[in-house]
């Protein structure tokens, strides 16, 4: 089951079923660690934000008596924009043309 897996798994599944080739890592502020998987098939990306000693609430600087740090990101602000920069391609599917029958 998906949810049982670590992090660690989910994000090396996702990696192989995108077929990424690229890893990079880089620090935002002094508790985040942001892990991304590029070189993907289909423009594909894969990222990990971790922020240590960050907790299981929901990642917002501005969340009362939350762990993280006031520089984090919003973690609202941050998916909308991993979506927008990767919005989902759906191929068109053309309609099959109609039969016509000789006795119509």
């Amino acid at each position: 089951a998906y949810w049982q897996s670590s992090v660690a798994d989910a994000i090396a599944g996702w990696v192989a079923f995108n077929g990424c080739r690229e890893h990079g890592s880089h620090r935002v502020g002094n508790q985040q660690q942001v892990e991304t998987y590029s070189g993907c098939r289909r423009n594909a990306e894969v990222i990990l934000t971790r922020t240590e000693g960050g907790g299981h609430e929901w990642p917002d600087a501005n969340y009362p008596l939350s762990a993280y740090p006031q520089e984090a990101p919003p973690a609202n602000d941050v998916i909308l924009d991993f979506l927008m920069a990767h919005p989902l391609l759906v191929e068109m599917a053309q309609p099959e043309p109609a039969e016509v029958r000789a006795d119509e």
